[in-house]
């Protein structure tokens, strides 16, 4: 009896812990959603969903799969968005995305910041999955105060925050990814068929989310074959059809997902813009294909652009898009101090438990497997796009940390002696990774560690997408507010009209014409930008090199970390360099 009022009580302590978490989760997620505005990839993500729908075609913006579009264009229909008509056959289908999202911009204008903080919602929904998702993985390996651990990481990791906010494919990707690993664990673990089913339709999802997905094909075979040797040969008919079965299912929901249109186009009728798939079909003659031909082209349309490679910003200066330390250097700056220290201690716990090697790889080495993987194909890709494209292996390592806080451990630890602070040292950690993490709430997106001065100092680092990716015109116009200024001189880097924030602003082309310029920390760190004409969108390229004497000024403010603000005498004063 006093077994199953204890065993009654941890399930309740173990409920409530969860809505605790979840709650403060969905906090942190709005309050970064209502305090940034639309961002680069948002800009076309949501109307390109939205035309899935009123057109029931999927050829703008097939850059990626159409899942997550399909989730946020979806919102912003049922808030009654006007979605233009778009163009039946683009000159340039490869980049009609943008200016079909200004035409949406301009046909919302209104409601246009409203329409898409509410299409941010479907997105925040897949964060509290993947926190669950999170927190019931590590609850089943490391017991109740594991999960409530991995859990409290994942709800305040900043780059879950900071991306599980937006309208983009990124977190929702990751938790697709995650589902389907989860799944396909407990299909390793009994073998049973309805885990294989759910694995291959959660994995057609994945890949219907985003292209990163397809590494889980390899991911889930070499996971297969480590569990043939770890089980000595014992079921690898059974294993091995399971895996069959999963790739069967997934790229059957795939071709669902898009209609079965072009499904078994013959490769040679593409017209391939990158090298790789030129080289594919050259090879492949016209073989018959199994996907559909959307996905095809926005597999293709997503690969060209890496290999031509451009001059991207690290470490305070302009370096190739190939710099292979880009990846390693993100996740050390947008990770919190605590995180290697927690890695490190973990896996100071996993070496202790090295002589149950057999039972560690069918649960540590499987989480550790993903991770790894996904990184290691990022740090051989062509082109660096950002510390979120490593947002897929967070989850894991999250799961797996909560490995330091097991109440019962899967296996008698080698050393008994360092059990006794292990727990404390990590709960010390994780305290210490959400002090730090939180500590920029809620422009998360801004966040970097201590170690190089926080989010006032992010742009000696990197820009894009990993501090200044357009999320700064509500901070703007605020600040205009507080200092009554009426117009500004403006170098935005972001799709969306400022004006459309109520910012009234002229471009910063050619000479300072204002008293006040605000620059974005992407064009202050030298990199060409196209700046987008008031409610026109026609853009104008500006060379990096222009705002380059305004790195020698004092700035009056930086605004949301992102936005650099100058003030100048009221007569015009030419720059250099242009």
């Amino acid at each position: 009896m006093n077994d199953q009022s204890t065993g009654r009580s941890r399930r309740w302590l173990w409920i409530a812990a969860l809505c605790v978490l979840v709650a403060v989760h969905l906090h942190l997620l709005f309050s970064a959603a209502e305090r940034q505005s639309v961002t680069f990839d948002e800009f076309a993500h949501v109307p390109a969903g939205a035309t899935y729908w009123t057109t029931d075609s999927f050829d703008i913006y097939a850059h990626n799969p159409p899942l997550i579009k399909l989730l946020t264009g979806g919102i912003a229909l049922l808030a009654d968005a006007q979605v233009p008509v778009p163009d039946d056959r683009p000159a340039e289908p490869a980049t009609f995305h943008w200016r079909f999202g200004e035409q949406f911009m301009l046909a919302n204008w209104d409601r246009y910041p409203d329409l898409m903080l509410l299409a941010r919602i479907p997105v925040m929904a897949l964060s509290v999955a993947g926190l669950l998702l999170v927190a019931t993985w590590a609850r089943r390996l490391y017991g109740l105060v594991g999960g409530l651990l991995a859990a409290v990481l994942y709800a305040a990791s900043p780059t879950v925050c900071a991306h599980g906010s937006l309208a983009t494919v990124d977190a929702g990707a990751a938790v697709m990814i995650l589902a389907a690993a989860y799944t396909y664990w407990k299909f390793l673990r009994g073998r049973r068929w309805s885990h294989g089913l759910l694995t291959g339709l959660l994995t057609g999802a994945a890949l219907l989310s985003k292209f990163t997905a397809l590494l889980l094909l390899p991911l889930f075979l070499a996971a297969a074959l480590v569990e043939i040797a770890r089980r000595r040969g014992r079921g690898a008919v059974r294993t091995l059809g399971g895996w069959s079965a999963v790739m069967l299912t997934a790229f059957v929901v795939v071709n669902m997902g898009y209609r079965w249109r072009g499904f078994g186009r013959g490769l040679e009728s593409y017209e391939f813009l990158s090298d790789g798939c030129q080289q594919w079909q050259a090879r492949l003659g016209n073989l018959p294909m199994p996907l559909p031909s959307a996905y095809i082209d926005g597999f293709d349309w997503q690969k060209a652009p890496t290999e031509r490679p451009h001059p991207t910003y690290c470490a305070g200066q302009l370096v190739p898009s190939t710099t292979w330390y880009y990846y390693p250097l993100a996740l050390w700056l947008k990770a919190p101090l605590a995180f290697l220290p927690l890695v490190a201690l973990r896996l100071y716990a996993s070496w202790n438990s090295r002589r149950h090697f057999r039972h560690w790889i069918c649960h540590d080495g499987y989480l550790l497997l993903m991770p790894i993987l996904f990184a290691a194909g990022f740090l051989l890709a062509t082109e660096v796009a950002g510390a979120r494209y490593l947002l897929p292996c967070l989850p894991f390592v999250y799961i797996w940390l909560g490995g330091l806080a097991a109440r019962r451990r899967p296996e008698p630890p080698a050393r008994p002696a360092p059990a006794r602070w292990l727990m404390p040292a990590g709960l010390a950690l994780a305290a210490m990774f959400v002090i730090e993490g939180q500590s920029v709430y809620p422009r998360y997106l801004c966040f970097f560690n201590r170690a190089v001065g926080g989010p006032d100092h992010g742009h000696r680092w990197l820009v894009d997408a990993d501090l200044d990716w357009g999320q700064g015109l509500i901070d703007l116009r605020e600040f205009m507010r507080e200092r009554d200024i009426s117009r500004i001189q403006l170098a935005y880097f972001g799709m969306a009209d400022p004006g459309v924030y109520g910012i009234p602003y002229t471009l910063l082309l050619d000479r300072v014409e204002s008293e006040w310029v605000a620059i974005s920390a992407y064009c202050w760190a030298g990199l060409d930008v196209d700046l987008r004409t008031p409610n026109e969108g026609t853009p104008i390229l500006v060379r990096g090199d222009f705002y380059a004497p305004f790195r020698a000024l004092t700035p009056e403010a930086l605004v949301g970390h992102t936005i650099f603000i100058y003030r100048f005498p009221p007569s015009p004063r030419p720059t250099e360099g242009h």
